[in-house]
Protein backbone atom coordinates (compact mmCIF):
# COMPACT_ATOMS: atom_id res chain seq x y z
CA UNK A 1 0.00 0.00 0.00
CA UNK A 2 1.18 3.34 -0.79
CA UNK A 3 1.70 6.10 1.18
CA UNK A 4 -1.66 8.61 0.62
CA UNK A 5 -3.76 5.32 0.37
CA UNK A 6 -2.77 4.05 3.97
CA UNK A 7 -3.53 7.91 5.03
CA UNK A 8 -6.74 8.09 3.02
CA UNK A 9 -7.64 5.06 5.04
CA UNK A 10 -6.58 6.56 8.20
CA UNK A 11 -8.31 10.00 8.15
CA UNK A 12 -11.64 7.66 7.39
CA UNK A 13 -11.31 5.53 10.66
CA UNK A 14 -11.18 8.71 12.01
CA UNK A 15 -13.50 10.76 10.89
CA UNK A 16 -16.11 7.30 10.59
CA UNK A 17 -14.81 7.13 14.50
CA UNK A 18 -15.62 10.64 15.57
CA UNK A 19 -18.49 11.30 13.44
CA UNK A 20 -19.96 7.55 15.00
CA UNK A 21 -19.97 9.71 18.32
CA UNK A 22 -21.40 13.11 17.02
CA UNK A 23 -20.17 16.19 19.14
CA UNK A 24 -19.36 13.43 22.00
CA UNK A 25 -15.72 14.03 23.20
CA UNK A 26 -13.44 10.85 23.83
CA UNK A 27 -9.92 9.99 23.91
CA UNK A 28 -8.38 7.82 20.54
CA UNK A 29 -5.44 6.04 20.53
CA UNK A 30 -2.87 5.50 17.63
CA UNK A 31 -3.20 1.74 18.47
CA UNK A 32 -7.04 1.52 17.43
CA UNK A 33 -6.16 2.67 14.28
CA UNK A 34 -3.07 1.73 12.63
CA UNK A 35 -0.41 -1.37 12.54
CA UNK A 36 1.86 -0.65 15.56
CA UNK A 37 4.32 -2.65 13.95
CA UNK A 38 5.07 0.19 11.33
CA UNK A 39 7.95 2.36 12.75
CA UNK A 40 6.33 5.47 12.23
CA UNK A 41 2.56 4.91 13.06
CA UNK A 42 2.45 7.06 15.84
CA UNK A 43 4.04 10.24 13.70
CA UNK A 44 1.50 9.60 10.90
CA UNK A 45 -1.22 9.32 13.85
CA UNK A 46 0.31 12.79 15.13
CA UNK A 47 -0.10 14.03 11.89
CA UNK A 48 -3.24 13.61 10.79
CA UNK A 49 -4.70 14.73 13.99
CA UNK A 50 -2.86 17.63 13.60
CA UNK A 51 -3.97 18.29 10.08
CA UNK A 52 -7.64 17.67 10.67
CA UNK A 53 -7.33 20.11 13.49
CA UNK A 54 -5.49 22.75 11.43
CA UNK A 55 -7.91 22.15 8.36
CA UNK A 56 -11.12 23.06 10.89
CA UNK A 57 -12.35 19.40 10.80
CA UNK A 58 -11.35 18.35 14.99
CA UNK A 59 -10.62 19.93 17.87
CA UNK A 60 -8.83 18.52 21.10
CA UNK A 61 -7.27 19.50 24.26
CA UNK A 62 -3.36 17.70 23.73
CA UNK A 63 -1.94 14.78 22.50
CA UNK A 64 0.28 12.69 25.53
CA UNK A 65 1.61 9.17 25.47
CA UNK A 66 -0.15 6.26 26.62
CA UNK A 67 0.31 3.42 28.77
CA UNK A 68 1.98 1.38 25.72
CA UNK A 69 4.04 4.41 24.50
CA UNK A 70 1.03 5.15 21.68
CA UNK A 71 0.03 8.18 20.76
CA UNK A 72 -3.15 9.71 22.33
CA UNK A 73 -5.35 12.54 21.79
CA UNK A 74 -7.81 13.53 24.53
CA UNK A 75 -10.89 14.91 24.41
CA UNK A 76 -10.68 14.93 20.58
CA UNK A 77 -14.54 15.81 18.68
CA UNK A 78 -15.97 17.05 15.33
CA UNK A 79 -16.35 20.45 14.01
CA UNK A 80 -19.99 21.54 12.77
CA UNK A 81 -17.86 21.27 9.26
CA UNK A 82 -16.84 18.04 10.28
CA UNK A 83 -20.54 17.09 10.90
CA UNK A 84 -21.93 18.74 7.31
CA UNK A 85 -19.90 15.83 5.68
CA UNK A 86 -22.22 13.13 7.29
CA UNK A 87 -24.75 14.41 4.33
CA UNK A 88 -22.32 14.73 1.72
CA UNK A 89 -22.04 12.18 -1.06
CA UNK A 90 -19.06 10.37 -0.80
CA UNK A 91 -17.45 8.95 -4.39
CA UNK A 92 -21.18 9.56 -6.07
CA UNK A 93 -23.13 7.11 -3.99
CA UNK A 94 -23.00 6.31 -0.12
CA UNK A 95 -23.81 10.00 2.46
CA UNK A 96 -21.12 10.14 4.74
CA UNK A 97 -24.05 9.31 7.30
CA UNK A 98 -23.72 5.57 5.42
CA UNK A 99 -20.44 5.16 5.23
CA UNK A 100 -20.25 5.97 9.12
CA UNK A 101 -22.90 3.00 9.45
CA UNK A 102 -20.92 0.75 7.73
CA UNK A 103 -17.85 1.33 9.51
CA UNK A 104 -20.01 0.53 12.66
CA UNK A 105 -21.28 -2.69 11.25
CA UNK A 106 -17.50 -3.44 10.76
CA UNK A 107 -17.36 -2.57 7.11
CA UNK A 108 -14.14 -1.13 6.34
CA UNK A 109 -14.49 -0.95 2.43
CA UNK A 110 -15.09 2.37 2.31
CA UNK A 111 -12.35 3.98 4.84
CA UNK A 112 -9.85 4.56 2.03
CA UNK A 113 -12.63 6.56 0.01
CA UNK A 114 -13.94 8.79 2.45
CA UNK A 115 -10.79 9.91 3.82
CA UNK A 116 -10.12 10.77 0.10
CA UNK A 117 -13.19 12.29 -0.05
CA UNK A 118 -12.72 14.17 3.20
CA UNK A 119 -9.60 15.17 1.71
CA UNK A 120 -11.27 16.19 -1.20
CA UNK A 121 -13.64 18.09 0.59
CA UNK A 122 -10.83 20.32 1.82
CA UNK A 123 -9.10 21.18 -1.75
CA UNK A 124 -13.14 22.03 -2.67
CA UNK A 125 -13.35 24.91 0.16
CA UNK A 126 -9.59 26.40 -0.47
CA UNK A 127 -10.34 26.63 -4.34
CA UNK A 128 -13.90 28.09 -3.58
CA UNK A 129 -12.17 30.33 -1.41
CA UNK A 130 -9.78 31.52 -3.48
Amino acid sequence: MNELDRQNILRGKLMAALLAKGVRRQDLSSEDFLDASQPDSDDLFVDMVTWLRDEGFVRYDSLYSGTNGETVVADICPTSLAMSLLDQKVDGQMTGRDVVQASADGDASWWGKFGSFVGGFVGGLSQSVA
